[in-house]
């Protein structure tokens, strides 16, 4: 490999660089000094569209240029480094970087060179890291793919890998690889074991962009001393990003805990006292495609007790009807489906839940009838008159009622569904309940109230594993 000297001389010459075959070392403009005292047309610069202020870099406060990698977003100066580590949160940019940077490499290393690219599952690997608005193809279409490798034009090839089968790494020996979302993956530890151990080529570099969570893997590999982080919030990139998403997703998430681990990159450990555990909940998380056939569908609605719009005393919102969509397969698994808790009046979350129920083609709603289980019932049928209704018995303490759903993931039974990993975690601040409260919080979690009052009905407490059967839905 190509070693090259300090970051700002290589970049400022990156854009005049070919690789050996006359091909161009990819996007020229992401590798040009940002922020750059030439460049004095406003228009190149990145305006924030809530201020009309510039988007300044935070080290010598110029505006920054659009389509150019912000410092953050450049790999670590030196030959000294091991792991590039980019822990950060929703938005930030962190695709672009890696297949930026993977790109730069394969295009500066002989023919011959092995890679490695590999992401969550092989959809996320297609539909993100490879064709993905940040994507490599999307960017790069010179570059040749097939099912299971990537051909530079000057003969250097990657492969690419998931993290849903360890064992896939198992025997690759090469100098490059790139892992996206890998604190995401339902076996990390077993795939950063096999990848790190075929890292033994020439001097290799491993660079992993990703949304950070508690995870033992994580944490050793940023004691280790060729390990280089850098942490990045959504708020750095800001200027890229749509309004509605600040508005509608980002803006209500600051000063939650949520809002700390996917916002602003924060490594949370667990909460003690805490049902279940954020690593629990990730190494049962499955793909749409992956979800078998279901025999039943049940919405669990938990309605908010206060009204619509009402904030906590630090300004966050504190009014939520919980409406949280499950199904039980014929494994006898239970596959969370949807979270579509909102915060509206009893009229705007009676249509909401409708509309989950035919979304999922659910078989039943099931409400609290102790607190609200009336309300439930006459808030439904006042939306559709014949929908299929169930009160959920609330008879017993919040505690008592969560630990035998707890308890069935402890047991692998019960698993979250990603239908588009593009918006991120849709069921973060599901997660994020789930994973905070603790029987002493003065809290309500409608939303994992919601999800207790589906998983109860589809697994009543006590029901023992049954066979497999066929199924109807």
């Amino acid at each position: 490999m190509i070693a090259w000297p300090s970051i700002s001389d290589s970049l400022l010459r990156a854009a005049d660089i070919l690789d050996p075959q006359g091909g161009s070392l990819g996007d020229a403009e992401w590798w040009k000094p940002n922020p750059d005292p030439t460049v004095t047309d406003k228009e190149r610069w990145l305006i924030d569209k809530r201020t009309g202020d510039y988007d300044r870099d935070e080290q010598t406060g110029l505006p920054l240029i659009k389509g150019r990698a912000r410092r953050k977003q450049r790999p670590p100066e030196g030959d000294d480094w091991f792991v590039w580590l980019v822990l950060a949160g929703r938005g930030f940019g962190k695709t672009r970087t890696g297949i930026e940077w993977l790109n730069r490499e394969a295009r500066l290393a002989k023919s011959g060179e092995q890679f490695l690219l590999a992401g969550r599952t092989p959809a996320d690997v297609h539909d993100y890291a490879l064709y993905g608005p940040g994507g490599l193809i999307t960017h790069h279409p010179d570059i040749d793919v097939t099912k299971r490798t990537l051909t530079w034009p000057n003969g250097v090839q990657a492969l690419i890998r998931s993290g849903a089968n360890p064992e896939e790494f198992r025997g690759f020996s090469g100098t490059r690889a790139l892992l996206e979302e890998f604190a995401a993956w339902q076996y990390a530890q077993e795939a950063w074991n096999n990848l790190s151990l075929g890292m033994r080529e020439g001097d290799p570099r491993i660079g992993i962009m990703t949304t950070p969570r508690d995870k033992e893997v994580l944490r050793s590999i940023i004691k280790m001393p060729g390990t280089r982080k850098v942490g990045g919030s959504s708020l750095e990139n800001s200027a890229n990003l749509a309004d509605k998403y600040r508005t509608n997703v980002i803006d209500p998430l600051m000063g939650t805990r949520l809002g700390r681990r996917e916002v602003l990159a924060e490594m949370l450990a667990d909460v003690e006292g805490a049902l279940w555990k954020q690593a629990m909940i990730d190494g049962l998380r499955v793909d749409r495609r992956d979800v078998p056939q279901l025999k039943r569908v049940v919405v669990g609605v938990d309605p908010q007790g206060k009204k619509k719009g009402t904030t906590d005393e630090e300004g966050r919102a504190d009014a939520e009807t919980g409406i949280v969509a499950a199904g039980l397969g014929v494994d006898e698994h239970v596959y969370v489906l949807e979270d579509a808790s909102v915060d509206g009046t009893p009229a705007e979350w009676g249509v909401c839940t409708v509309g989950v129920y035919d979304r999922q083609r659910a078989d039943r709603v099931a409400g609290e009838r102790n607190f609200g289980g009336d309300m439930v019932e006459h808030v439904v049928r006042t939306v559709r008159k014949n929908i299929s209704y169930e009160d959920a018995n609330a008879s017993r303490g919040k505690q008592r009622r969560a630990e035998p759903v707890a308890a069935l993931y402890e047991q692998g039974r019960v698993h979250h569904v990603t239908r588009d990993r593009e918006v991120g975690n849709e069921f973060a601040a599901l997660e994020s309940e789930m994973t905070s409260w603790t029987p002493d919080s003065d809290r309500s979690p409608n939303r994992m109230d919601a999800l207790v009052w589906a998983v109860s009905l589809l697994v009543p407490q006590g029901e023992p594993q049954r066979k497999k059967q066929a199924g109807v839905w």
